[in-house]
């Protein structure tokens, strides 16, 4: 809603009423419902690039020590997070551009998850399936292998994994936002 605002709902400037204004747009646009919209897409699509990233990242840092100038440095770190998220980006963009469609769109799930594939198929052919594909890749990949070396590497110097965790992840997601912004 705040990144395509509807031409009836009364924006302003300020960031925190927009969120109220925006939630309160959602709620009676489909009461609770609303809020869930493209949901299915979203836990499938996550948990389906989750399950490659995690499978790959551990083939990849394999691959990757084979190179004995990568072999303990962070560049090994870069590239395994990189290239797992980069491959699970490009087997799961489908679900992207279908979530994408969905929420929209508005569509509420059950039957017009399917039809919803179908009719993108039909307009779109394969090809529509991977929109965005190239800048999902560029974003997701350089955030993920920020984010992992960044990780690795605070861990090494001896910080909490849950802080580690936060820092890597507000660097990496900083440096990385403008790519959020060309793929919306």
């Amino acid at each position: 809603v705040l990144l395509v605002p509807p031409s009836d709902a009364k924006f302003t400037s300020n960031f925190v009423k927009n969120i109220s204004i925006a939630f309160r747009y959602l709620y009676q646009d489909g009461k609770l419902k609303a809020f869930y919209r493209g949901i299915t897409a979203n836990v499938l699509r996550t948990g389906f690039s989750s399950s490659i990233f995690f499978s790959m990242l551990r083939h990849c840092e394999d691959f990757y020590q084979k190179f004995s100038f990568l072999s303990d440095s962070m560049a090994k770190s870069f590239l395994s997070s990189l290239t797992a998220r980069v491959m699970s980006s490009v087997m799961s963009n489908p679900l992207s551009v279908l979530e994408t469609d969905i929420n929209m769109l508005g569509i509420n799930g059950g039957g017009q998850f399917v039809e919803e594939l179908a009719k993108i198929y039909q307009f779109e052919g394969l090809k529509g399936f991977f929109q965005g594909g190239l800048t999902s890749c560029y974003k997701e990949g350089a955030f993920a292998g920020l984010y992992y070396m960044l990780y690795q590497e605070g861990k090494a110097l001896g910080i909490n994994n849950f802080v580690a965790g936060i820092i890597s992840g507000m660097i990496a997601t900083s440096l990385t936002h403008p790519f959020e912004i060309v793929r919306a």
